[in-house]
């Protein structure tokens, strides 16, 4: 059987799903493993918008309020996974507590 886009990384925890406020909802949204939530409220997202960061926020809202989890992981229509949800979920149990994305504040811009 094909993996459907919402099924490519189901895998033991929680899904956390927002579908654009213009799309049709899906007769049936399945998991075999994880605990799938569809956002309530849905936003109409347009690219380069401010909408895309608050549909990003309430997705974000939505798995710290039934968290707490070690990793969030943010995932469009366009992002496509290159390695199995094995080794990628095998991947950030070995590296627990790592952090991969970080920020340095510079104050002096000279």
């Amino acid at each position: 059987m094909a993996a459907t886009p919402h099924r490519i990384l189901d895998y033991k925890k929680c899904i956390f799903r927002n579908l654009d406020k213009k799309s049709p909802l899906p007769e049936r949204l399945e998991t075999h493993h994880a605990k799938l939530s569809i956002l309530k409220k849905r936003v109409d997202i347009r690219w380069g918008h401010v909408s895309l960061i608050k549909a990003e926020i309430s997705l974000f809202e939505s798995a710290s309020a039934n968290g707490p989890y070690g990793y969030y992981h943010l995932l469009s229509g366009a992002d496509l996974p290159i390695k199995s949800q094995d080794y990628i979920f095998d991947f950030f149990e070995k590296n627990a507590g790592k952090e991969f994305v970080g920020f340095t504040q510079k104050t002096d811009l000279k």
